[in-house]
């Protein structure tokens, strides 16, 4: 009995201590700003339904480039300035590149071993040679123009936006889906059930897909009881059965010699000399498939946005693109240097509209001092993408649609020489920070190219007809949406702006508010341009460059 209360009193006297160590430790330091709310629960009541991110910008107004509040019994760090980014994901790397556990999927992290999300994982060793993998199968397939997959891929896009652009969105995503497909497997006949999966993972990884995401004791509920976690067991069960059955079918095709080159087909070949298991190369390759569909397919859409709310600026791009193009063909990543009003069109998409609004959160993996300010091991910390976006000391006037910003030497923060290398649509702070940027810019740059070019070449773009509520066609008025108006077709957004010329879109649906932002629907007129036989030239280019496609060569096209 005396021991078991000695042992009591001595685990109360270590319990004691740290506290007080812990408490010495902070009063050394300043207290991060930032909202209160109710213990635990923080200012989770503040948050909007959709759209985080305009709310975390309102809070970096106020509490200033670095702030933290809890949020469900966790420390949320935010960061709302570039400057600061760059020294904390940058030059302190190694404190802060690490990833937080998603609560709905499983070993996320992959510290149990399973080793199925590399952009999800701690850096741990299965992640440090999953990313070592994907470096290598993209550097070797940039060296080959990505085997001219992307140009392929953009003629289709554009010949099919010809014949019928009303279902322009789910083409977008078709393009991007198939050119990934093509270069992990060597056919783009999975796309369509590699857009469903990514789709899923987005919702899974998502605090406003899957409920349990954002309200984390739902997690404690038995199966039986939980839609949620038994809707994520089934999505991965599926995932991860279609990545070993994509594996094994081509595998089966390149022993036949019925497949061109690919990711896979690399790996296979010197497999030999790669640490991984079946199963762990499947996923690795399955992942990266996945992360190269809506984060391009959406910039692809705010430069349809873009192109209907500001036709003075495409229509430059237009100008351009002829001029280096001429009336006999669509531009080709080769023309990047001769474009740069395309690549400022683009690059402006990505801040006006970034595709990850919230940025993607980190976990630091070390306690840490900044600026004053103590900042735990643990705390998830956020690069606030809308906020950097947002800066009027770099971009002046930023709620404005502006591409002169990398094209008038006035605009010194964003403008730089020479013309033919400036401005790089493959650096943005999109595409993350230090040890967590993305592997994949240069892909983005040869599809945005081939794609957002051709599009500029053959079609002029404007906002589609709606229906009003007499039945009616009615015009959508760009002008009166650029002012402030809102118009909706059935309660979903068209086109909508905010009182303030800001531009941004509300979010009416659960699709804009995921951690990429696919853009609400809305219609579009596609009218091939005059001068020349545009939509011949469409057609024959389309032709050619089935001819030349060596997967259609070998048999491994087989769905249109």
């Amino acid at each position: 009995m005396l021991s078991n209360i000695l042992s009591l009193c001595l685990l109360f006297l270590i319990v004691l201590f740290h506290l007080y160590k812990k408490f010495v430790t902070l009063s050394k330091y300043r207290h991060l700003p930032g909202p209160k709310g109710l213990p635990w629960f923080g200012p989770l009541k503040e948050l909007p339904s959709l759209g985080f991110w305009f709310k975390f910008k309102e809070w970096a107004d106020k509490y200033g480039s670095l702030f933290g509040t809890t949020i469900m019994g966790e420390l949320h760090i935010f960061v709302a300035s570039e400057d600061v980014a760059n020294e904390l994901f940058g030059k302190r790397g190694s404190k802060y590149s690490g990833r937080p556990k998603v609560p709905s999927v499983h070993d996320s992290q992959g510290n149990l071993g399973t080793a199925e999300y590399m952009p999800l994982m701690s850096r741990n060793i299965y992640h440090t040679r999953q990313k070592k993998l994907n470096h290598m199968h993209l550097v070797a397939t940039k060296n080959k123009n990505y085997f001219n997959y992307p140009s392929i891929e953009a003629k289709r896009f554009i010949w099919r936006m010809l014949n019928d652009s009303s279902d322009w969105v789910s083409l977008t995503e078709d393009m991007t889906s198939r050119t990934i497909c093509r270069l992990t497997w060597g056919t783009p006949d999975f796309a369509a059930i590699l857009k469903e999966h990514a789709w899923n993972l987005l919702i899974a990884i998502s605090p406003l897909g899957n409920r349990s995401n954002l309200t984390t004791p739902l997690l404690l509920m038995p199966t039986f009881l939980s839609p949620w976690k038994k809707w994520e067991a089934q999505r991965r069960a599926k995932e991860q059965a279609w990545f070993q059955q994509n594996w094994a079918e081509v595998r089966d095709r390149i022993a036949k010699g019925t497949t061109g080159p690919s990711f896979l087909r690399n790996y296979l070949e010197d497999i030999k000399s790669q640490p991984f298991d079946e199963k762990e190369a499947a996923s690795t390759l399955g992942m990266l498939s996945i992360t190269g569909v809506f984060t391009i397919s959406s910039p692809m859409q705010r430069f349809v946005r873009a192109a209907i709310l500001y036709p003075e600026w495409f229509r430059k791009v237009q100008e351009e693109v002829d001029s280096v193009c001429g009336l006999e063909r669509m531009p080709e990543v080769e023309d990047a240097p001769h474009l740069p009003v395309l690549r400022s069109f683009i690059k402006e998409c990505f801040r006006w509209r970034p595709p990850i609004p919230t940025g993607v959160v980190h976990e630091v993996e070390e306690d840490d001092v900044y600026d004053g300010y103590f900042i735990p091991k643990g705390a998830k910390i956020h690069p606030l993408e809308w906020a950097f976006s947002r800066d009027p000391a770099k971009y002046p006037s930023p709620h404005t649609f502006n591409p002169a910003r990398y094209l008038d030497p006035s605009f010194t923060a964003t403008y730089r020489e020479p013309l033919s290398l400036y401005p790089q649509i493959q650096q943005s702070t999109a595409y993350g920070w230090g040890r967590r940027l993305c592997q994949g810019p240069e892909l983005t740059h040869h599809e945005l190219i081939n794609a957002c070019g051709g599009l500029a070449w053959a079609f002029d773009i404007r906002a589609g007809a709606f229906q009003n509520r007499d039945g009616e066609e009615e015009e959508v008025d760009v002008e009166k949406l650029r002012t402030g108006k809102v118009k909706k077709e059935n309660g979903s957004l068209i086109l909508g702006l905010d009182k303030d010329e800001c531009e941004f879109q509300v979010p009416t649906s659960r699709q804009e508010s995921l951690i990429i932002v696919k853009p609400a629907p809305f219609k579009i007129r596609c009218q091939v341009r005059d001068g020349g036989d545009r939509a011949g030239v469409i057609e024959r280019q389309y032709r050619e460059s089935c001819e030349k496609d060596i997967l259609r060569a070998v048999g491994s096209v087989g769905v249109e």
